[in-house]
């Protein structure tokens, strides 16, 4: 039985395919060859790592002229989710690299860590953390009345930071289970408590809540420009949808944004 037109093509096309094999298989070889080569003479830039190091006397010496303190209160770390543990680990490096290139650096501490959360934190910066890593509870290493909590639901609202004092971050990732853990903490260790006065300056249709690395933003942004609405709308993502108020706004009419509560 004669073969159709197709089947004549079709079979055209594998003979010619066919008889060009051993040609194509020697092009790969060399184009393979010749991409080896190029690595070789220019060896690709490695990505720059999340943590990334810049001169350490030059950072001890900003960081020295602050006397500002900044906890990340990992406490709450065995009430979360195995998600929410990875989605703190991520936040806290990159508060962690929010400060190392700060103007004005504070002094940073990441208190309450549990033994896998310090064992990785270790790992990803292979030790070379300007910032003090404790197992201890923060409550345990400062002063009360040197402490001041940052909560959303806290009554006093702050406008400016005390050098003197240490600001407390919760290092909380889920938004909805475990609603005022932060001022509840604050309020049974007898420590001040103040929320940042987002609602003053902002208008958002999106969820309130700010991630740990926002805040730690938010406030190495204000230390530098003294402006909140500034501060704001340059460390928040753009899915906030962040709209500053205008002057006649009024600061009540507005939903707030916090720190995690």
């Amino acid at each position: 039985m004669p073969l159709s037109k197709n089947q004549q093509k079709r079979l055209l096309k594998q003979e010619a395919w066919a008889a060009t094999l051993a040609v194509r298989k020697q092009q790969r070889k060399e184009k393979k060859l010749k991409q080896r080569e190029a690595r070789k003479a220019h060896p690709p830039v490695p990505a720059a790592p999340l943590l990334i190091k810049t001169d350490k006397a030059e950072w001890l010496r900003r960081q020295a002229n602050n006397s500002m303190g900044l906890v990340i209160d990992c406490d709450f770390y065995p009430q979360l989710t195995d998600k929410e543990r990875h989605s703190l680990k991520q936040q806290l490096m990159y508060s962690y690299s929010s400060l190392r290139h700060c103007a004005q650096p504070c002094r940073l501490y990441f208190t309450g860590l549990p033994a896998p959360l310090l064992e990785a934190l270790t790992q990803v910066s292979q030790g070379n953390w300007e910032a003090e890593l404790e197992t201890a509870s923060f409550s345990e290493r400062f002063r009360k009345e040197d402490l001041v909590y940052l909560s959303a639901d806290a009554e006093n609202t702050l406008e400016e930071f005390d050098e003197t004092k240490t600001y407390v971050i919760g290092g909380l990732v889920d938004h909805n289970r475990l609603k005022r853990a932060t001022i509840s903490k604050a309020n049974e260790l007898q420590i001040a408590s103040a929320k940042l006065p987002i609602a003053d300056h902002l208008e958002l249709t999106t969820t309130k809540v700010l991630a740990v690395n926002h805040v730690v933003g938010v406030i190495m942004k204000f230390r530098e420009t003294k402006d909140w609405a500034q501060s704001l709308v340059s460390v928040l993502p753009t899915r906030k949808k962040a709209k500053v108020k205008s002057e006649s706004d009024s600061p009540a009419a507005s939903p707030s944004a916090s720190p995690p509560s």
